[in-house]
């Protein structure tokens, strides 16, 4: 809760690989909120009534979860719709061509984004930021299991990154009202 709200103020693109890591950890615990209580909560370094905050952010996941039939699979609605902002907001920058670099980058990374959609480990459906995304959390759990990637995956991560980095920078300008969206 705490890291989420602090990455949520300071960086979109990182607050919504946690949240799929949370969703993850909240299914791998069987969304057992005692489950969760005893791995995570307790040994957490805060107050107790930071950590009584703590489970009832934890318990109002596990219900918004289970109410939109998200045991196996997908994103809390919240998360969803901070990824189609994203992807609304790339679509205008895109269209109004108003920033050369933010262009520049996603039209370097675009045939990467291409080819992840292509190789079928990504819905079909997944839009460009949707599928950055997607691959950047890949890449992230599979260097928790400390697996090798190739040097060619490397390279696309760090690129994607680069794009997920401007984005975030103009998502954060967006709403700080630095710009608005016509």
């Amino acid at each position: 809760m705490f890291i989420a709200h602090e990455l949520r103020q300071n960086n979109i693109i990182e607050y919504v690989l946690y949240m799929w890591q949370i969703e993850d950890l909240i299914r791998a615990l069987d969304m057992d909120i005692d489950r969760i209580d005893r791995q995570i909560i307790r040994p957490y370094p805060v107050t107790d009534q930071q950590r009584h905050q703590l489970r009832e952010w934890y318990e109002s996941l596990i219900d918004m979860m289970l109410k939109d039939g998200l045991k196996q699979s997908g994103h809390l609605p919240m998360i969803r719709n901070t990824v189609n902002d994203l992807e609304q907001l790339h679509q205008y920058l895109l269209t109004r061509g108003q920033d050369a670099a933010y262009n520049a980058k996603y039209l370097y990374v675009r045939p990467s984004i291409v080819y992840l959609k292509s190789r079928g480990t990504h819905p079909a459906q997944a839009t460009d930021v949707e599928t950055a995304l997607i691959f950047m959390y890949g890449i992230m759990m599979l260097r928790r299991r400390q697996a090798d990637i190739s040097p060619d995956t490397a390279r696309t991560l760090e690129e994607i990154r680069k794009w997920m980095i401007l984005l975030n920078r103009k998502y954060s300008e967006w709403v700080n009202d630095e710009f608005k969206i016509e």
